[in-house]
């Protein structure tokens, strides 16, 4: 069993959880506004609030830089500076609805996933709106395709619809496009395994292996899970965490495509999120608002534990 120790609890829902440079982690509510704490001893730094971040807030996201936060209600996307708390920049979405925010890894673009299915990429220091990048099409029963989740690997962008559609571009170029159709179930989330394989995640629990190159499906898992909501990659990469809808993490080995342990890690209520906060330490948020620091075994124990099947 890892050791598992508590972090801090918020007021309200926790709507984004998100690594910072400089061993922060900041955290979004949907009623009490932004915390920014440090991983080490979990000491809240600054908070932010915002009249305009509030419970109708559609989307909510950190540059990597922790620098800007951007966030939208259904006309507008807001962008604060950090250290100043200013709203530097206010761009009018013109009657597109935004339900995700994303800061590409360089920090340098806000991408905008609207409800009508369009990506958007804005950035916040010159012109705002610099265009399209792709639009889901609609499913032949009518409903809606739109983005779900995304995923981010140096200058590539990769996301994934409700309807299981996979789109990948080069921020920069927007060259080397790529259009990716496993089956029909929504993702919800995407993970990049290397520049050009990725692993998502779908709403029946299955997890799909696939190639950027050529689109081509490398593998497929059916896991333990009803679902899967989230997939990441730990500091020894070929190692991969499974959140599904238990309370607990699933553990597996990418290169041979195997579950190494059913129950890795244990909480005490399910958790909504959870992220690589350093080589060492594993945030996650719970359904109960509080944050939970766990303390990862280092490469070579991990490696130690599997070859000795001491992981129970």
């Amino acid at each position: 069993m890892l050791e598992t120790l508590h972090c801090l609890r918020t007021r309200s829902d926790i709507k984004e959880l998100k690594k910072l440079d400089n061993s922060l982690i900041a955290l979004c509510t949907s009623l009490h506004g932004v915390k920014i704490f440090s991983i080490d001893e979990c000491e809240t730094k600054t908070t932010l609030s915002n009249e305009n971040l509030n419970a109708s807030t559609s989307a909510v996201s950190f540059s990597p830089n922790a620098e800007f936060m951007a966030f939208s209600n259904d006309s507008y996307i807001f962008i604060l500076h950090i250290p100043s708390k200013i709203v530097l920049k206010t761009i009018k979405t013109d009657g597109e609805k935004v339900e995700q925010l994303e800061f590409d890894l360089e920090s340098k673009y806000i991408i905008a996933a609207s409800a009508s299915g369009r990506i958007l990429q804005y950035r916040y220091d010159g012109s705002s709106l610099l265009g399209r990048l792709y639009s889901f099409k609609n499913q032949k029963n009518g409903n809606k395709n739109k983005a779900t989740a995304f995923g981010f690997n140096k200058n590539i962008m990769a996301c994934g619809s409700n309807n299981g559609e996979i789109f990948s571009i080069n921020l920069h170029s927007r060259a080397n496009k790529v259009t990716i159709q496993n089956d029909n179930s929504k993702i919800n989330s995407i993970c990049f395994l290397d520049s050009t394989n990725i692993v998502t995640a779908d709403e029946k629990g299955n997890l799909h292996f696939n190639s950027l190159k050529d689109g081509q499906l490398i593998k497929k898992i059916e896991t333990g899970f009803t679902q899967v909501s989230q997939v990441l990659i730990m500091p020894n990469p070929n190692y991969l965490l499974v959140l599904g809808n238990e309370k607990y993490l699933a553990l597996y080995d990418i290169k041979a495509y195997k579950l190494l342990h059913s129950k890795y890690i244990e909480f005490d209520d399910t958790p909504t999120n959870i992220i690589i906060a350093d080589d060492s330490t594993l945030l996650a948020s719970l359904e109960n608002n509080s944050i939970e620091k766990v303390l990862l075994p280092n490469t070579d124990k991990l490696k130690s534990f599997i070859k000795s099947n001491l992981l129970d």
